[in-house]
């Protein structure tokens, strides 16, 4: 009996695991060699976001260069500068907890303005 209150208790006091959310909001102000990215952070169940940011790049946003936008949740955004006239990149949102890194599963296409 003992044993199985003991049972009952550890199971009922299994920590879940934290969730974390990144998306996406939108890309403004894009210039030929410029571009301001908007993203939104959210965590619950005790998750803490060490870092946040954005990934870009002209092939593959997941492997491209990184620009880091501080911690924590809500709202952020960062102005990408050293793009490529006339050149379409992708751009997506990542954060960074004690679980691990998190990547937003939907990046955004745009095209930077000729010179």
């Amino acid at each position: 009996m003992l044993l199985a209150l003991a049972v009952v208790f550890a199971v009922g006091c299994v920590k879940k695991d934290p969730t974390t959310d990144i998306k996406m909001k939108d890309v403004t102000d894009i210039t030929a060699s410029t571009a301001v990215v908007h993203a939104k952070a959210s965590a619950s169940g005790g998750a803490e976001i060490a870092e946040r940011g954005f990934m870009y790049d002209d092939k593959e946003p997941a492997h491209g260069t990184r620009v880091r936008c501080g911690s924590g949740t809500g709202e952020f955004e960062a102005t990408i500068t050293g793009l490529e006239p006339a050149t379409e990149y992708m751009v997506l949102a990542y954060i960074i907890d004690g679980n691990g890194d998190h990547v937003g599963t939907h990046y955004i296409k745009f095209t930077t303005l000729s010179n």
